[in-house]
């Protein structure tokens, strides 16, 4: 018993042995690895590459990596930093007049010109349509829609209520939106198929199901426009019998807030599809319903309606009314 309890001592002594030349081993390569690993992966950071450490995680359904979505996220961050560094220090002479009443400032296209060097930097064969530059005029299957700043005229005034939207579109077909609201520290993003998230938490439209317990939002791009059939005839009607109405100033503000259940609904007419196009993806992935006048998908040229699945229909009704009656949407 003795002798084979010290021959299995020493058998096992050996084990341990070997066990620590190999542990050994193997803190020492960490050791050398450990900062290549760390200076590769500030070197990822810094330069915005999309890395896909897992080959079956690389796209979903619609082609759209995690990367990509973290590239859009640290994009749109790092343009309403631009926008927050610079808003306080405004100038009269930063300010230019597309006409009367509509601004642009020299932000916008700062901050325009920074998305669309970031985008080309990282998919230059990628289509760009910015409100300040327009389209780039490539033949790609895939177009990213910038608003530089939704609600210039709040950020000119020194308000909180503008944004950066940025959406990207697949054979015209919005896959993937973020709305950034700097000031608030609000972060929007959505992905078709995949759901809606503010600052990464997921949202979903109001049960709200009357108007009289509703609470709705606007705008008047229609009157900046000088447009003869604007929209306060509708104003005129639907604000008498919901709880209460507001005006943000930014329609991607405007969206979000329907999508997260902070509005009940929004329409609004004369916009472009840079002001609509991320808002209205966020507004779909959280289970709202986005629509023109009509209830039809023709939208933002025949005006944009938002709302959950019970108010929806029932705000179309009056808008629909409305407008056939005057023969105009926009």
């Amino acid at each position: 018993m003795t002798t084979i309890a010290k021959t299995g001592t020493k058998v096992n002594n050996t084990v341990k042995s070997q066990a620590g030349q190999d542990n050994a081993k193997y803190r020492q390569k960490n050791i050398f690895l450990a900062p290549c690993v760390v200076a590769f992966k500030k070197l990822c950071l810094s330069k915005s590459i999309l890395i896909c450490h897992n080959p079956q995680d690389k796209y979903n359904n619609n082609g759209i990596g995690a990367n990509l979505i973290s590239f859009l996220k640290n994009l749109i961050t790092r343009a309403g930093e631009i926008c927050i560094k610079n808003q306080t220090s405004l100038k009269p002479d930063d300010v230019e007049f597309k006409n009367p009443k509509d601004l642009v400032t020299v932000t916008d296209k700062q901050v325009e010109l920074f998305i669309i060097q970031e985008i080309n930097a990282q998919f230059p064969e990628h289509d760009i349509l910015g409100e300040e530059t327009g389209k780039s005029g490539r033949s790609s299957s895939f177009l990213w829609i910038i608003d530089p700043i939704d609600g210039t005229t709040s950020f000119v005034h020194g308000q909180p209520f503008y944004s950066v939207s940025i959406a990207l579109e697949k054979d015209g077909q919005t896959i993937l939106g973020a709305v950034y609201a700097p000031v608030l520290g609000q972060l929007f993003h959505g992905e078709m198929g995949r759901g809606a998230f503010l600052n990464d938490l997921p949202i979903h439209v109001s049960a709200t199901k009357e108007f009289g317990s509703a609470v709705m939002a606007t705008g008047f791009a229609c009157l900046r426009g000088g447009l003869e059939q604007n929209n306060l005839t509708h104003f005129n009607k639907i604000v008498p019998q919901l709880r209460d109405i507001r005006r943000y100033g930014s329609a991607a503000i405007d969206l979000c807030y329907v999508a997260c259940g902070k509005l009940d609904g929004f329409w609004e007419m004369n916009l472009n599809i840079y002001d609509i196009a991320a808002g209205a993806l966020i507004v779909k992935e959280a289970m709202g319903k986005v629509s023109n006048f009509a209830g039809d998908e023709g939208y933002p040229e025949n005006g944009i309606v938002a709302a959950n699945p019970y108010l929806h229909p029932k705000l179309i009704k009056m808008l629909d009314q409305d407008t056939q009656i005057k023969g105009v949407y926009k």
